[in-house]
């Protein structure tokens, strides 16, 4: 009798797992929601360490930015008011390694004072472009900052394809 109410049991278990489980795509959606979850913290990451060197020498400059390192590369910069590493160090923050499917996070500024630009950005990886699920997180969080993430907006965020690859940026600062 007991043996026929734990199969019993198994049988109402898988069956309401086959009601219940998300059709079409649950795997992806968990990919796309992990992709958007490590894009947007990172972003914030990048962000934060950027505006603590700004605010530590804001008084003292007409452009408190840190300048574009030789490399390019985020994990680069160095705070001019400190010369310190913004990774690390002084500022105690910790840039973690680019979600998978991206290469590593680059640096960008151009103009002065009010059409000054900062941005950061990410590439995705050529293997990447063939995941649905990483375009789809990656067109999905600028819809987050509320503009759409229009290129050439006042959007904090872009997605756009770029020399055949899926570019996400960032703005730390946007021309007024």
């Amino acid at each position: 009798m007991n043996i026929f109410l734990i199969f019993g049991a198994i049988a109402v278990a898988m069956a309401l797992g086959q009601v219940l489980a998300p059709k079409g795509g649950g795997a992806q959606s968990v990919a796309v929601t992990r992709t958007t979850t490590a894009l947007n913290s990172q972003t914030q990451t990048v962000r934060v360490a950027i505006e603590r060197c700004v605010a530590s020498g804001i008084q003292s400059a007409a452009d408190p930015y840190p300048a574009v390192p030789g490399s390019g590369l985020v994990q680069d910069l160095v705070c001019p008011y400190t010369g310190a590493s913004l990774w690390g160090g002084q500022y105690g923050a910790f840039l973690p390694a680019p979600p998978s499917g991206f290469g590593a996070w680059r640096y960008e500024r151009s103009g002065v004072g009010p059409s000054l630009e900062v941005s950061v950005y990410t590439d995705a990886t050529a293997a990447s472009l063939k995941d649905p699920g990483l375009k789809a997180a990656v067109r999905q969080i600028p819809a987050r900052y509320g503009s759409g993430g229009v290129a050439g907006s006042l959007a904090e965020v872009t997605a756009t394809m770029v020399g055949g690859t899926l570019r996400y940026r960032a703005y730390v600062v946007r021309p007024l």
